[in-house]
C-alpha cells in the first residue's frame, strides 16, 4: 500500500492525477450502475472512495467518463449484454479491475490506465483488442484467460508480484511484455498454437510455465527460485542466458525442440527432466551443471548426451535414448564414485558394458537400483538363511497340532485291536468254536492259527529240551478250559 501511495503522490506531482474533488455528487462510496444515467450522475468526481460496480442486467454500451481514480474495485461480473465498455479518463484502480463473463463485450478502452492492484480478465470470447494506449505500467498480477484477443497491447508493467496467467486464449499469438522484469509466476499455456512469446527483460522469476507455443525468448533471465517448465510446445531452440540456478527445469514432449542451451546453469535444488523430444539429438547445452538435489531423468532419441562438470546428484539417475550415445561410460564412473546417490539405469542399444557397482541386464543396460549403502540381507558365510519369523509360527502351531492327530489315531486303533481281541466267537457252553486254535510263541503269549496249520513249537521244544505238553490259556469270564 505504501507503494501505491508513493505512486500516486508522483502521478500527482506530474499532474496526470486532478487534485480537485468536484462536489455535489455522491463520491464516497460504493457505486452501482445500472444505466447510463447512473454513470453521468458520478461523472462529476474525479475519485470514487470505493467500489464502481456494472449491474448484471446492464446492456449495450457504457461510457464512465469524468473518473480518473477508483479506491476499490472495478467489477464487471455476470453483464453478459453489454457490448463496450469506455472510462477515457481512468488512470488508476487501486484494486482489482475485474470484466468477467461479459460474453457480447467487444470493446474495452482505458486509453489512461495506468495503475491496477489486480486485472482480471476472463470468459470474454468477443473481445479481440485491448485500448490501454498509455500502457498499464504497474499492475499487481494480471490474469487473461477464455478471451478472443488476438494480441495484447499496452501492457508495459516493470513487475507483478501476484504472477501473470495467460491461458486458453485461443486467437492470441503474441504476447510481449517488453518491460516486464520480475514477477512471481508467469503461466503462458493452451492458446494459439501459433504463438510467440517474447520476454527481453526479464530477470527474476520464481515458477515459468509455457505450453502451446512457436517460440520463446529470455535471454536476460538470470534468477529461478522455482520451476522452469516447457511443455508440448513448437519451438525450435531454447536458451537462457545467464541462469545459474533454479529449482525444476522440465523439457516435455516439445515436437520441434532441437537445442537447449543454459551454459551457465552450475546447481538445482530439484530435478532435470528431459523427455518426449523426438528430434532432440544433441543435448550438450549444460556444460556447467555440477549439482543436482534431486533427479536427472533424460530419454528420447539422442545421440550425444553430456554434463561435463556433474560432481553430485542426491536422487536417482536415468539416461536412456533409442539411439546410440557413448556417454554412459562416464556416468557409471560417477555410480561408481558414489556421485550418483539414488537409482541409477543408463542404456543405449547397442553401449558398452557396464561398471562395478551396477546390475548388468541384456543388451548394453546397466541397471542399479540399490543404493550403494545398501547391502545385501544374505550372511556372508554363504549358509542358508534363516528362516522367517512366518516360518517359525507356522512350524511351532503345526508340531504340536500334528502330535495330537498322530497319538489320537493310535489310541483308538489300540483300542479297536483289543476289544477286537476280547470279542473272539464263544459257544454258549464256554468252548472256543473249532475255526480256530491257540497256540503258545516262546514267551507264552497266546496267538490264533488254522486248524490245517501244524503247530510250530513241537519240534522248538524238543530241540531245546521243553515239554510239549499244551499250556493252558485263561479266557476272561469263561470257566477255565484247557486246550490240548
Amino acid at each position: 500500500m505504501a507503494v501505491r501511495t508513493n505512486y500516486l503522490t508522483v502521478l500527482a506531482v506530474l499532474g496526470l492525477i486532478p487534485i480537485v474533488q468536484v462536489q455535489g455528487a455522491n463520491c464516497s462510496s460504493t457505486v452501482v450502475i445500472s444505466s447510463q444515467s447512473d454513470a453521468n450522475d458520478i461523472s462529476s468526481c474525479n475519485t470514487i472512495d470505493g467500489d464502481v460496480q456494472i449491474a448484471e442486467n446492464y446492456a449495450n454500451s457504457l461510457a464512465l467518463t469524468g473518473i480518473t481514480h477508483i479506491t476499490g474495485s472495478l467489477v464487471v461480473n455476470g453483464t453478459t449484454n453489454i457490448t463496450s465498455f469506455t472510462a477515457p479518463d481512468l488512470i488508476i484502480i487501486e484494486k482489482n479491475l475485474e470484466l468477467i463473463s461479459c460474453i457480447l463485450l467487444t470493446d474495452l478502452n482505458m486509453t489512461e490506465l495506468t495503475l491496477v492492484g489486480d486485472m482480471n480478465l476472463e470468459a470474454l470470447p468477443n473481445l479481440q483488442r485491448l485500448y490501454f494506449d498509455s500502457g498499464v505500467r504497474a499492475a499487481g498480477g494480471i490474469s487473461i484467460t477464455n478471451t478472443g484477443l488476438v494480441k495484447l497491447d499496452g501492457l508495459e508493467i516493470t513487475s507483478a508480484s501476484n504472477g501473470i496467467n495467460i491461458t486458453a486464449n485461443t486467437a492470441l499469438t503474441d504476447i510481449s511484455f517488453n518491460s516486464l522484469t520480475n514477477t512471481s509466476s508467469l503461466f503462458i499455456q493452451a492458446n494459439s498454437n501459433k504463438l510467440a512469446v517474447n520476454l527481453p527483460n526479464l530477470v527474476a522469476v520464481q515458477n515459468l510455465t509455457v505450453t502451446n507455443t512457436t517460440s520463446l525468448s529470455i535471454p536476460s533471465l538470470y534468477h529461478l527460485t522455482g520451476q522452469l517448465q516447457i511443455f508440448s510446445s513448437w519451438i525450435n531452440n531454447f536458451s537462457t542466458g545467464p541462469l545459474q540456478a533454479g529449482t525444476d527445469i522440465v523439457f516435455m514432449d516439445n515436437a520441434l525442440l532441437s537445442n537447449i542451451s543454459m551454459p551457465d546453469l552450475t546447481s538445482l535444488s530439484g530435478d532435470l527432466i528431459i523427455t518426449g523430444n523426438s528430434v532432440l539429438k544433441e543435448i550438450n547445452g549444460f556444460s556447467s551443471l555440477a549439482n543436482v538435489q534431486g533427479i536427472i531423468d533424460v530419454t528420447g532419441n539422442y545421440t550425444e548426451f553430456t554434463l561435463p562438470a556433474l560432481q553430485d546428484v542426491k536422487g536417482g539417475f536415468t539416461a536412456t535414448s533409442q539411439s546410440d550415445f557413448d556417454g554412459c561410460d562416464i556416468f557409471n564412473e560417477l555410480r561408481k564414485n558414489n556421485s550418483i546417490h539414488g537409482s541409477y539405469i543408463c542404456s543405449t542399444p547397442g553401449g558398452s558394458a557396464t561398471s562395478s557397482g551396477s546390475i548388468s541386464t541384456a543388451g548394453s543396460t546397466s541397471i542399479s537400483s540399490i543404493p550403494p549403502e545398501i547391502t545385501s540381507t544374505q550372511p556372508s558365510g554363504g549358509g542358508t538363511p534363516s528362516l522367517s519369523t512366518g516360518a517359525k509360527a507356522a512350524i511351532g502351531v503345526c508340531i504340536p497340532v500334528a502330535v495330537i492327530v498322530i497319538s489320537a489315531l493310535l489310541f483308538f486303533w489300540r483300542r479297536r485291536r483289543r476289544r477286537a481281541n476280547e470279542e473272539l466267537p464263544r459257544s454258549n457252553d464256554g468252548q472256543v468254536h473249532g475255526e480256530f486254535t491257540f497256540k503258545p510263541e516262546l514267551e507264552g503269549s497266546p496267538v490264533t492259527t488254522r486248524p490245517s496249520q501244524k503247530p510250530e513249537l513241537d519240534a522248538r521244544d524238543n530241540e531245546v529240551g521243553r515239554s510239549s505238553t499244551m499250556v493252558p490259556i485263561e479266557l476272561h469270564n469263561t470257566p477255565e478250559t484247557s486246550i490240548h
